[in-house]
């Protein structure tokens, strides 16, 4: 994750780690207006998108992440929704985030014990299977 072009966060789990849902929380300081920048992606084995190819779990992978942002006494300042891709720089080319319910990505292992706010939706790109690396900005005013 970056603010204005400069990473503040990364993912402390490897993308190679099996793992259904993976919960990330850190802190940083911006002045408004600032750009989000996330660079999200789903592990893959190769370019198929296939998951533990040669075993019986063999599967298409899928992907979803949702992020919620809030000021140091809680108040809500960004949220994922379909509207990650509306910053203030020519993105026409960009197709708009997808958002998907929790029942169509599955994430396990922590997703419900974080309350998340009732705006903030899983995003992810046109094929939650074949989306593999998926780039989302956002302009927070």
């Amino acid at each position: 994750m970056r603010i204005d072009g400069i990473q503040v966060a990364e993912d402390s789990v490897p993308i190679t780690t099996e793992r259904s849902f993976n919960a990330e929380s850190f802190t940083f300081q911006a002045e408004r207006p600032f750009v989000i920048g996330l660079v999200a992606k789903d592990f893959k084995q190769n370019d198929t998108g296939l998951e533990y190819i040669g075993t019986r779990r063999q599967q298409m992978g899928d992907g979803g992440v949702i992020v919620q942002i809030k000021t140091a006494n809680g108040a809500q300042v960004a949220v994922s929704d379909a509207g990650w891709d509306m910053a203030g720089f020519d993105t026409s080319d960009w197709p708009a985030a997808n958002v998907y319910s929790a029942r169509q990505v599955d994430p396990k292992d922590g997703y419900d014990q974080i309350t998340w706010a009732q705006e903030a939706k899983l995003i992810w790109g046109p094929d939650p299977e074949q989306s593999n690396t998926v780039l989302c900005r956002i302009t927070v005013e």
